[in-house]
């Protein structure tokens, strides 16, 4: 039985109203290095896994809404109500086999934010598709680039989101503006540094007495006598 990983995310946000505007080449190009990563780490694995993007949908059960004004509006048959897809504003990610979906590994509409990789490994990792006793028994390194390092070449491991590594950061939540990138950034790379102290001005030098001006007021006091 087929195994995928469908992405759905949001498109045609140039027509979207005001309010919802927002650029799509961000979530088109977000969808592309989850994809391309998945199917990397699927291949270390000898993992037969196909991923789509916004795959059509079956035409005998959807059925598309002629105006140019009700683009990506669809009629189900079976609900019978008019649906949206790609849904507003949605990112989400399906583990599907066969023809059915088995598992919704990540929901930007339920969780309010952008996923992270450790977001999509940890998800497959729950459903049992990646085997973490497997990846370290084979040294496998999940939280970055390097897909072959050993235990003890790697530095201990966080569970948390705070821990992905600076070139996640980079890869998957820049390009989105994520709004609590700044944040993040604080708890991986550590605190900030404190701001190096501007050194305190130098004294300025006492003037001296205007010798002449002392001299004169020895004569004068010097003729009042």
């Amino acid at each position: 039985m087929a195994k995928r990983i469908v992405i759905e995310h949001c498109s045609g946000c140039d027509k979207h109203s005001w309010g919802t505007k927002h650029d799509e080449a961000k979530y088109s190009s977000l969808a592309m290095n989850i994809a391309s990563d998945i199917e990397g780490e699927a291949s270390v694995r000898n993992i037969k896994l196909e991923v789509e993007i916004n795959p059509p949908l079956d035409r005998k059960r959807f059925v598309p809404k002629k105006s140019e004004s009700l683009q990506h509006v669809y009629f189900d048959k079976e609900k019978k109500k008019d649906i949206r897809y790609p849904r507003l504003g949605a990112f989400e990610i399906h583990y599907v086999e066969g023809t059915s979906v088995a598992k919704v590994l990540f929901s930007k509409i339920e969780a309010h934010r952008f996923p992270s990789r450790h977001d999509v490994t940890s998800a497959l990792e729950r459903i049992g598709l990646y085997s973490p006793a497997k990846d370290e028994e084979e040294g496998r390194y999940m939280d970055g680039d390097d897909t072959h390092r050993s235990s003890s070449e790697r530095s201990s491991h966080n569970e948390d989101f705070t821990a992905v590594r600076m070139d996640f950061l980079t890869k998957y939540v820049s390009p989105l503006g994520y709004e609590g990138e700044e944040e993040v950034k604080k708890m991986t790379v550590g605190p900030p540094r404190a701001p190096t102290p501007e050194p305190e001005p130098e004294p300025e030098p006492e003037a001296k007495p205007d010798e002449k001006a002392e001299e004169k007021a020895e004569e004068k006091a010097e003729e009042k006598a």
